[in-house]
């Protein structure tokens, strides 16, 4: 896992390697609000299934009002 956030540039991507898949979850939520509040789209590929994802997500405080 990379130690500090990166923007991306418009037109590019991220990907990260994990090891520790909450580790993960918990820093790609972050990532994608900071997207969110930004204005951009983001993307979130993830091998569960889309609506325990989305549900998740929609928990987060902030999420569901983007």
């Amino acid at each position: 896992m990379i130690s500090e956030a990166r923007r991306a540039a418009p037109q590019e991507h991220l990907c990260w390697a994990y090891e520790d898949l909450g580790s993960l979850a918990a820093r790609a939520e972050r990532y994608l609000l900071a997207g969110l509040a930004a204005g951009e789209r983001v993307w979130y590929v993830t091998p569960h299934p889309a609506d325990a994802v989305a549900d998740r997500l929609h928990r987060l405080p902030g999420f569901a009002a983007r």
